[in-house]
């Protein structure tokens, strides 16, 4: 069997009919934090910010 045949032709037929789905979309939003977990986490961002260059507010 070559390029064209029977196989392929139903390979492709079946791609034509695949539906993809919608990608899941992450907004931002509030955390659940207490103060020293907040704290926290704050500590760790900004640590990781500066190991690559960059300073946050």
């Amino acid at each position: 069997m070559g390029i064209g045949s029977n196989g392929s032709r139903r390979a492709t037929q079946g791609l034509k009919r695949l539906v993809l789905r919608q990608p899941k979309r992450f907004g931002p939003r509030m955390l659940e934090l207490n103060r020293h977990d907040a704290t926290r986490l704050w500590h760790i961002t900004t640590d990781l910010a500066s190991k690559h260059g960059l300073l946050l507010p």
